[in-house]
Order: structure tokens, then C-alpha cells, then sequence
């Protein structure tokens, strides 16, 4: 009897789940007929999208990691492409500063050794202090006594030093602060009469950074430029003071180049020097055609004066320099910047106009550029927690991957349907994202973005437009008749 009752049992449970599965396949099939029309499109858009997606995403992911330095090639490419092709619109305030070069020729002259004795620096900062600079900064390492007179120049500086603030190379990991309070270290002597500017840091060695985080410090530290144009603001009018608001210069700087040519410059370096008239096609056949040119030719094609006034350092040792009218109106309340010029030297700067410049250039321009723009100079944006990528690598990324999926999405369209027409929506955001891309490449804020990167996306997407564009000036032409 217990048997028979859990057999009915069994078999009502089962004729339930039946019974219940019968109801739910009936009512799932009605729902599916229901949203039928309304999961068609979503269904048919996943089936076409799902490649072009998975295509889009790997493209600008492999863009984004940067595989082999692929990237970082093209992005510098592409700034040295932007900075040489606007030079000549780059309306730098170069007058502001005078650049001073101990050079092969001025040491050979004067039977001096490098680096170059005490005595000799003296003769030079006391030409200098003579036509009353308004600061001078001095791009020379001086960690150790290394020659004869180290009072004589001691003297100077401190003569010197009482007419105009004085700022000279510091390595900041060198300069502790152990060294600083030892009486006998030559550092703690000249850190006395002026101010040590930091010109070593570690990494952005094609950006300038305006400011450092030393590891002997761990405290933002502002560099060489940074230290003249603060300064600089104290006895000029400056519509953003960074001595106030500090924060609005913490991105590094892409340095910018102009190829304007000082009246003067003739007076002290006897090269024939003729401004280039710099265009963006001129740059991109300086750039893209470096393989089928000699050396000679590519030399032939570079600015060969500097962008700023140079003096050679013999015209301030050489009788008479104390009596020279150029003299007087190359440093009289100007920003002075010395620095070595030497064969074989490692310390040079690239100048995507002028080629190889010594490394005092680097600074000098830096500080132009910002007496010249203030806080708009052109940023680079700072990596995001120490990876290799910025916010801005993300946006352009998003960007790319935008316009790749558009295009795979439209030319998986073509493939399948043989036709089809780009409709408004298509060219309204196509049109958004490529406004939105060359924005962000003529932006000062942000600095010129990979051109040749996005010249390749863009041609790849354009690519993609043009079978549908032709499908639909057919169409519309067919409906007009």
C-alpha cells in the first residue's frame, strides 16, 4: 500500500512538471514571436558587429601597450614632424635672452684646458657683470676643485652676485644636504652667492620638466627654466605667476623651436645665417626622405645658426671687451645662459630645426617658451602611476577605436549585403570623432598628438568609405530620375 501511494505520488509530480514545461516552452515561444521584431535588429547588429569589434579593440590595444616601442617611435616622429613645421610661426620672445658658448676655438686661443679654470670663468662673469644682465645662469658642473684661482672666482661670484641673482647646474642627487653643510665642500662655497638649478633628471630626456622629485629631497623642486622664469616674474609683468600659482606648471614641457635669426647674430658668429621659411610640406620632406638623402644634403636642408643671440666666450676675454657697443646691447638687462660647445661633447640637445645644439639651448629655450606663452606652453601629460600611457593616450586611443569600429563595422556591412548607404548618423559621429582628434592635435594644452599614427587610422577608415559612399551617390541618384 505504501508502494502503490508513493508511485501516485510520482506520477502526479511528474504529469505536474510536464504539464508545467508544456506552459512555459508555450509562453516562452509566444514571448519569443512577441520580441521578435524588437531583438531582430539587436540580434542582426550583434552578428555584423561582433568581428569588426573584436578588430577595432585589438588595433587600438596593440596601439596602447606599445609592443617593440613601435609607438613611442611614431609619437616622437610625429613631434619632431609639428615642432620643425611650425618653427616659423612660433613667435618666440628670443630677445629676452643671450646665449654664451665656451667653444673649441675660444679654449685653443687662450692655451686653456678643459673644463676651463677659474681664472677664465672670472674674466667672463666679470665682462658680464659689467653690461648689468638682468640673471645669469651657469650650465657647468663644478662638484670639485679642479684647477688653480678657485678665489678669484669665489670673489667674482659674490661680486657678481650682489648685481643680479646667479644660477647654476646642480645635480640635486649630488648636491645633499650633508654636502651643503660641510664648510670645505666646494658646493657649499658657491651655493652661497647663487642658486643651484637642477638640469639632471631622471627620464622625459626630450621634454623639460619645470619640476622635480629629487630622492634626496621627495619634495617638487623647480628646474633651471623654472628658477629664471620664476625670477623672471618677480621683474615682469607675468599673466600667470608661478611664484602664486605654482601648480599650473607641474606638466612637463614639450620644448618648442623657432628659426627666426637675430639681428645681431652677425656681429659675433661670421656664418651666413638665412631664416628658413618652414612649412608643414617642407618639414614632411625634411622627415620622410632622411633614407634617400646623403649626410650633406640633410645638413643642407637644417637652419645653421641657433634660434637665439650666441656669443663665442672669446669675445668676452678679448681686449676691448669691456668697450663694445654689441656687447652692451647683447647682455645689457638681458637673461644670460653659458654653457660648453665642444667636439665630441655629450651634453647636446636635438632641435628638430636645427639638428644638434648644445645642451644650454635646451634651457634657454625652455625659459623662452615660457616668457613666451606662460602656463599655455605645450604639455606633455604625465604617465598614469608610472605606466607608459597618459590620459590623453587613453582618450586618442578611444578615439581610434571609434573610427576602426565604425569602418570594419560598415565595410562587414558591404560584404555581406553587397550594398548599403552611410546614413547621417554614420557621418555625424565619423565627422565627431575626427573633429574631435585633429582638436586635440592643434590643442596647445596638450601638445601635438601621434600624426602618424592617426594619419594611418584615419586613411584606413577613409578606406572603408569608400565603397558605401559610392553606394549611396548611386542611390541618390536613382531616385532623383
Amino acid at each position: 500500500m505504501g508502494k502503490e501511494r508513493l508511485f501516485l505520488i510520482a506520477k502526479w509530480l511528474c504529469d505536474v512538471a510536464l504539464s508545467l514545461n508544456r506552459r512555459l516552452r508555450t509562453n516562452a515561444s509566444s514571448l519569443i514571436e512577441w520580441l521578435r521584431p524588437a531583438l531582430t535588429p539587436a540580434i542582426e547588429w550583434l552578428r555584423f558587429a561582433a568581428l569588426p569589434l573584436i578588430k577595432a579593440l585589438t588595433i587600438s590595444s596593440i596601439i596602447l601597450i606599445n609592443p617593440l616601442g613601435l609607438k613611442t617611435t611614431s609619437q616622437n616622429q610625429s613631434e619632431m614632424l609639428i615642432l620643425d613645421a611650425t618653427a616659423s610661426n612660433f613667435e618666440a620672445d628670443s630677445k629676452v635672452a643671450t646665449v654664451i658658448l665656451i667653444d673649441d676655438y675660444t679654449i685653443e686661443k687662450h692655451g686653456y684646458s678643459y673644463p676651463i679654470g677659474y681664472r677664465a670663468l672670472s674674466r667672463i662673469l666679470k665682462t658680464i657683470t659689467y653690461y648689468n644682465p638682468k640673471s645669469v645662469f651657469i650650465d657647468i658642473f663644478q662638484h670639485y676643485e679642479h684647477t688653480p684661482n678657485l678665489d678669484n672666482w669665489l670673489t667674482q661670484l659674490e661680486i657678481s652676485s650682489k648685481e643680479f641673482p646667479i644660477f647654476i647646474g646642480s645635480d640635486p642627487d649630488f648636491d645633499t644636504e650633508k654636502r651643503l653643510n660641510n664648510e670645505d665642500s666646494l658646493r657649499n662655497k658657491i651655493n652661497k652667492n647663487t642658486t643651484l638649478s637642477p638640469i639632471i633628471w631622471r627620464g622625459l630626456s626630450k621634454n623639460y620638466p619645470l619640476f622635480i622629485t629629487p630622492d634626496t629631497k621627495k619634495e617638487i623642486t623647480p628646474t633651471a627654466s623654472m628658477l629664471m622664469y620664476k625670477y623672471y616674474c618677480e621683474t615682469h609683468t607675468c599673466s600667470i605667476n608661478p611664484n602664486i600659482e605654482e601648480y599650473k606648471f607641474y606638466d612637463p614641457m614639450i620644448v618648442r623651436w623657432n628659426n627666426t635669426i637675430h639681428e645681431d647674430q652677425s656681429k659675433f658668429i661670421s656664418t651666413k645665417c638665412k631664416p628658413r621659411n618652414n612649412s608643414f610640406f617642407k618639414a614632411l620632406d625634411r622627415h620622410f626622405t632622411y633614407g634617400f638623402r646623403t649626410s650633406e644634403e640633410i645638413s643642407e636642408k637644417r637652419d645653421v645658426c641657433s634660434p637665439i643671440l650666441t656669443i663665442l666666450a672669446d669675445s668676452l676675454l678679448e681686449q676691448g671687451a669691456l668697450d663694445n657697443p654689441a656687447l652692451k646691447n647683447a647682455l645689457k638687462d638681458k637673461f644670460i645662459f653659458i654653457g660648453y660647445k665642444l667636439s665630441g661633447s655629450s651634453d647636446v640637445v636635438i632641435s628638430p630645426v636645427h639638428d644638434e645644439l648644445p645642451g644650454v639651448f635646451f634651457h634657454a629655450m625652455s625659459f623662452i617658451n615660457l616668457v613666451t606663452m606662460g602656463d599655455n606652453y605645450w604639455k606633455k601629460s604625465k604617465p598614469i602611476d608610472g605606466y607608459a600611457f597618459s590620459y590623453i593616450d587613453l582618450y586618442q586611443n578611444t578615439l581610434y577605436f571609434l573610427a576602426l569600429f565604425l569602418s570594419f563595422y560598415m565595410k562587414n556591412k558591404v560584404n555581406n549585403f553587397r550594398k548599403i548607404h552611410i546614413g547621417k548618423k554614420f557621418t555625424t559621429i565619423y565627422l565627431l570623432i575626427l573633429a574631435t582628434t585633429i582638436y586635440l592635435i592643434l590643442s596647445k594644452k596638450t601638445g601635438p598628438l601621434d600624426w602618424i599614427a592617426f594619419t594611418g587610422v584615419f586613411f584606413l577608415c577613409l578606406s572603408s568609405f569608400i565603397t558605401p559612399a559610392i553606394y549611396t551617390i548611386k542611390n541618390r541618384t536613382s531616385k532623383r530620375k
